[in-house]
């Protein structure tokens, strides 16, 4: 029998999926019982605590095989992707930079920035987070929480909130809450992409703030 999961903060659908026993999130995503989450919410890593995902049941699979062989099996799982561009103070890319990511899962990888500051890797299962250490900078990547700016209860403000902070807005901290630091971080982001400068969380302003955080 279905079920039906309450998203909470931190949660995306390939670990949703993967709790659940699915390899591969779009299982849920593309079930018609989440046809208005997947209108909410068109990138199925970015969801808002609260949010209701239908888990409908595991269907199994019949393989035939012949007794007395060895027979190898492989299921396709899919791999979720950390993708990121590192910018210095300055705004510009620190493309071939040397970094280290220490996963929670206890791996570390090493490796060099594209020439536009981009890092893509792999997260192994069971991380949530990371540590990035990068032209002297060290920075915690948290997966998974970043919040929609379309259609929440807090009309979008925490979403904005961490991509300004991602952007090196100055936002003390994550609350939900329009308060006149954010408007400032608001403001100081309009006038950088020459918006309209009023400080509030526009259609327009949220549109700028999706296409230079690149989500």
């Amino acid at each position: 029998m279905a079920r039906e999961h309450i998203v909470e903060q931190g949660e995306c659908l390939g670990a949703i999926a993967s709790k659940y026993g699915f390899g591969d999130p779009r299982l849920l995503y593309d079930h018609p019982d989440n046809a208005e989450l997947k209108r909410m919410r068109p990138d199925p890593n970015v969801l808002f605590p609260g949010d209701r995902v239908v888990v409908p049941d595991v269907v199994g699979k019949t393989v035939s095989a012949r007794t007395g062989s060895s027979h190898v099996f492989k299921v396709q799982r899919a791999q979720r992707v950390l993708r990121l561009r590192v910018l210095g103070p300055d705004g510009k890319a620190l493309g071939g930079a040397r970094y280290s990511l220490e996963f929670t899962s206890a791996s570390r990888v090493e490796g060099q920035t594209g020439a536009d500051g981009a890092i893509e890797h792999p997260v192994p299962p069971g991380s949530p987070e990371a540590r990035l250490e990068v032209s002297g900078y060290r920075m915690r990547l948290r997966f998974g929480y970043l919040n929609p700016l379309r259609e929440t209860p807090d009309d979008g403000v925490s979403g904005a909130q961490a991509r300004l902070q991602n952007l090196g807005y100055v936002v003390p901290q994550v609350t939900g809450t329009l308060d006149d630091a954010t408007r400032v971080a608001l403001a100081t982001f309009q006038a950088d992409n020459d918006l309209p400068v009023d400080g509030e969380l526009t259609e327009q302003t949220i549109s700028k703030l999706e296409e230079v955080h690149g989500c």
